[in-house]
């Protein structure tokens, strides 16, 4: 079984006719972002895998199917911060993270 890439065709990365996935954070009132911005552009995600989803020995050769983002967050104990990861094509995934 496979997937489609996010961009879905060539054709629309060529034209310029597909935004990239965009991941945001949602965060409590009083929390701050030490490290990052409130959203960041993670690019197109790949279609069916086209090399193995592991990484060995902090070598991030991994399948391009995935895309990684990273922020510093300043909240207290307890709060919880969402994370939402959206496409225009491929649609909307949240997770809530509890520090």
């Amino acid at each position: 079984a496979g997937w489609l890439p996010t961009n879905v065709t060539q054709k629309a990365l060529d034209r310029k006719a597909v935004r990239p996935v965009e991941v945001a954070l949602e965060l409590p009132d009083g929390a701050r972002i030490v490290t990052g911005k409130e959203r960041e552009e993670a690019g197109q995600l790949t279609g069916r895998v086209e090399k193995r989803a592991i990484m060995w020995w902090n070598n991030d050769h991994s399948t391009s199917d995935r895309a990684k983002v990273e922020w510093v967050v300043e909240a207290g104990a307890g709060e919880r911060v969402g994370v939402v990861a959206r496409h225009e094509r491929a649609g909307t995934v949240r997770a809530e993270l509890t520090l």
